[in-house]
C-alpha cells in the first residue's frame, strides 16, 4: 500500500480540548500483540527493567507502521504515576507525542496497554484506519520506583518516511546519463536521493532532490546499448530534540524503480550532407524591445551516410549566431527535414550555420548516440 501523510492539522481540529488517556480505545484495526516471539529487538537497564520491540527502534529509532512494545519488571520494581502537560499517567507508561506543543496527540490515534504480571503489553496506533501514516516524533516512557530510587526511561523515535522520488527523469548517452529531479519534492523525498542501478557496484554521485533540474552523471561500469534497472531512494533528514541526535536522522524510503533503462549506442553518426530551402525573411517592429526584428524562416534537410541502425530519429542541433536550437524529428530513414523559424535583431539569410546529429534509440529515455562532427551550411 503506498504511504500518505495525515495532516495534524485537521486531527488538531477535529479534538480540540480532549487528550487520550493512557489506556485509551478508539475504533481501529490494530490490536495488541502478546506474542513473545516477536519481540526480537530488546535492552536492558541498569534497574533490570527489559523493553522490546519488534521493530528496532533502539538502533533505527525511525518507524514507518505502528509501533509495538514489551515491558518486564524484575523483582522489586514497579510502575509509578507521573504527569505530562494536562494529564497524569497512572499506569506508569505511555507513548508521548513531542511533534508539536502538546504533549499528547487528540484522540484519533490510540495506544493500548495489557499486563500480564510482571509483563506489560503496548502499542500505538500510526497507521491511519483511512490509509496514510501519522507522523511525528515519539518517546515511549516508563517511570518505575525500585528500592533505590524513581527512575523515567525514554525510548525515542520518529514516525516518518521519505516518499519515492517518482518524478525523476533519465536521459542516457553511451557513457553518461542525465538525472533531472526538479519535480522530485524536497518535503516529502528529502533534499537528497541515493542512486542505485542495478548489477553496477558503484557509488553515484549524490542527487539533489527539487531544484536540481540537469546532473550529470558519468556511467561508471556501464557498457553502451544495454539496459538496466535504476532506483532511486529518497533520504529525508528530521530534526528534533527529543531525538536526542544532534546531527538529526536521516530516513531512507523505499526506491522508485525504472526498470529497462537502456543506455545509448557507442556509435557516431555522419552527416551527408545539409540542404537549406524555402528562405523566408521578414522585417517587423517589435513594440516590447522598441526595435525592429527579424523573423527567418527556412528549411533544413539533412541526410546521414547510412541508415542509423534501432534508432527513432535524431536530435538535430543548428546553431548560427552564437545560438543554438534543438530539435527532435522522428524517422527511421536517413534523410530528416526540419522547419525554423528564428527571431533575430538581424536576418539570417544568407549566413552561416553549423549543424550536428545525434540519434536516440528510446522514446521515454532517450538513449542519445555520440555528436556527429558538424557542417556548415549557408542560409
Amino acid at each position: 500500500m503506498k504511504k500518505r501523510r495525515v495532516s495534524r492539522l485537521l486531527l488538531i481540529l477535529a479534538v480540540t480540548t480532549a487528550m487520550i488517556a493512557a489506556t485509551a480505545v478508539v475504533a481501529s484495526a490494530a490490536t495488541i500483540n502478546k506474542n513473545d516471539a516477536d519481540y526480537k529487538y530488546s535492552k536492558t537497564y541498569d534497574n533490570g527493567v527489559k523493553i522490546s520491540f519488534t521493530t528496532d527502534v533502539f538502533k533505527k529509532k525511525a518507524v514507518d507502521d505502528s509501533v509495538y512494545c514489551r515491558i518486564e519488571l524484575p523483582d522489586g520494581v514497579s510502575y509509578k504515576k507521573f504527569s505530562v502537560t494536562n494529564e497524569t499517567i497512572d499506569s506508569g507508561k505511555a507513548f508521548v507525542d513531542y511533534s508539536h506543543l502538546r504533549d499528547r496527540y487528540p484522540g484519533e490515534i490510540e495506544q493500548k496497554w495489557a499486563t500480564v504480571g510482571n509483563v506489560s503489553y503496548g502499542m500505538i496506533g500510526l497507521t491511519s484506519p483511512r490509509g496514510g501514516l501519522y507522523t511525528g516524533t515519539f518517546k515511549l516512557k516508563v517511570f518505575v520506583e525500585t528500592p533505590d530510587k524513581d527512575e523515567m526511561i525514554e525510548v525515542a523515535f520518529v514516525s516518518d518516511f521519505a516518499s519515492r522520488p517518482v518524478e525523476m527523469k533519465i536521459t542516457t548517452y553511451p557513457d553518461k546519463f542525465n538525472i533531472n529531479s526538479i519535480n522530485v519534492s524536497a518535503a516529502d523525498s528529502g533534499r537528497t536521493s541515493r542512486l542505485e542501478v542495478v548489477g553496477i557496484d558503484k557509488n553515484f554521485a549524490t542527487i539533489t532532490n527539487g531544484w536540481n533540474d540537469g546532473k550529470c552523471i558519468k556511467a561508471k561500469g556501464m557498457k553502451p546499448g544495454k539496459k538496466y534497472t535504476f532506483k532511486f531512494y529518497g533520504k529525508l533528514k528530521v530534526d528534533n530534540p527529543a531525538l536526542e541526535e544532534p546531527n538529526g536522522i536521516i530516513l531512507e524510503g523505499n526506491p522508485a524503480v525504472f526498470k529497462n533503462v537502456e543506455m545509448g549506442p557507442a556509435v557516431k553518426p555522419v552527416i551527408k550532407s545539409v540542404k537549406i530551402s524555402n528562405v523566408k525573411v521578414t522585417k517587423y517592429f517589435n513594440y516590447s524591445e522598441w526595435r525592429y526584428k527579424y523573423k527567418t524562416k527556412f528549411t533544413v534537410t539533412v541526410t546521414l551516410s547510412k541508415k542509423p541502425k534501432g534508432a527513432k530519429g535524431i536530435q538535430l542541433t543548428t546553431t548560427t549566431q552564437g545560438i543554438s536550437s534543438y530539435k527532435t524529428i522522428k524517422g527511421t530513414k536517413n534523410t530528416y527535414t526540419a522547419n525554423f523559424n528564428w527571431d533575430a535583431p538581424i536576418s539570417l539569410k544568407g549566413r552561416t550555420a553549423s549543424f550536428k546529429v545525434k540519434t536516440y534509440n528510446n522514446t521515454k529515455y532517450k538513449a542519445y548516440s555520440y555528436d556527429s562532427k558538424a557542417k556548415k551550411a549557408k542560409i
